[in-house]
């Protein structure tokens, strides 16, 4: 059996290093503490349909199965509810929506069943669709129980001089740290962009039991707490929350439930990264074939990353061939 080093504790690094010692492998893990990680604020929502021209998100009848086999596995392990199925109300905003829809609904409609139900809270002139095969996952809670389970093995470090065995020891290093992937000088040549995504959560008395997306998401927390998001700040993307995604966020809310009054209790800011071609990356490290990077995974984490960890864990025993789609070499490639 190997011996890994994993560098980064949000999701993609806690379950990278799950899958890996699920199969006997023993896992060290460095988590520094970033306060704008994106999983720390993850809304957890895995959804059938991709972006605001109703794709279908890559590769779902796979990824989607093996997540909800990862995190079912984990609810038993936990001994908490960790993943629930949610319908999806997909809300028209304007006509554009409606023929983008129209041009997809072919390829989607396994996944629609059928128009958006009507809500007295809910604004949405245009009417949308009633979205099945979407799930909502508890991402901090499997952080969080990890963090405690590795600190209390001490599997878990918080400094690279700190960890048990020499760097020449482990079998790879595999960097996990998502947008922080995006300053490592090594790393700088590879086509990402990083974004600041923020957040609103309040508290209202509205009964829904179902995610709303018209273009942003409104999620259901229970006992009348709710998520909505997000925004795409380009500028000063490590940095706190801004006033102006704030107001932005709150004219939004505004709009989607006009007659509900709503009282705010935190506004929340992650970082993530997002590869040109909206692909993750996985793969070895352009400068040093023995550290490994995954990440590349933008808001689609809850949904590829255990796809991602089971993957990674095959080619890294078998050395079978990693797909192409998400092989970090694909850029090299493309340059020759």
């Amino acid at each position: 059996m190997g011996r890994y080093l994993i560098l980064g504790q949000g999701l993609s690094g806690t379950l990278v290093a799950d899958a890996l010692e699920t199969q006997g492998h023993d896992v060290t893990i460095i988590e520094r503490p970033r306060p704008r990680s994106a999983s720390k604020v993850s809304a957890g929502m895995i959804d059938p349909i991709s972006g605001q021209r109703f794709a279908l998100s890559w590769q779902y009848q796979e990824t989607v199965a093996i997540a909800v086999e990862t995190y079912t596995r984990l609810e038993t392990e936990i001994r908490h509810p960790i993943i629930a199925s949610i319908p999806i109300w997909r809300l028209f905003r304007d006509e554009t929506d409606q023929s983008q829809y129209i041009k997809k609904k072919a390829v989607i409609s396994a996944y629609i069943a059928g128009p958006a139900p009507d809500h007295p809270a809910i604004h949405a002139p245009l009417g949308g669709v009633l979205v099945q095969g979407g799930y909502r996952v508890d991402v901090a809670r499997i952080i969080d129980y990890f963090r405690q389970k590795w600190t209390m093995s001490n599997q878990l470090y918080n400094e690279l001089n700190a960890v048990p065995y020499p760097l020449k020891d482990y079998s790879r290093i595999i960097d996990c740290t998502g947008p922080y992937q995006a300053i490592n000088t090594e790393l700088k040549g590879l086509p990402s962009r990083v974004s600041r995504g923020e957040c609103l959560i309040f508290e209202a008395d509205m009964a829904l039991d179902a995610i709303i997306n018209n273009g942003h998401w409104l999620l259901p927390l229970g006992n009348n707490r709710f998520k909505f998001g997000a925004t795409y700040q380009w500028e000063d993307c490590f940095g706190i929350p801004q006033k102006s995604g704030y107001e932005f966020l709150s004219e939004k809310l505004e709009t989607l439930i006009p007659r509900v009054p709503v009282r705010i209790l935190a506004y929340e800011a992650g970082t993530r990264n997002i590869m040109c071609d909206t692909r993750a990356i996985v793969g070895p490290h352009p400068s040093d074939a023995s550290r490994w990077v995954v990440g590349g995974v933008g808001s689609k984490g809850t949904q590829l990353l255990p796809f991602i960890a089971q993957h990674l864990v095959h080619v890294l025993e078998s050395r079978a061939p990693l797909h192409p789609e998400l092989d970090i070499r694909r850029f090299n490639r493309a340059e020759t």
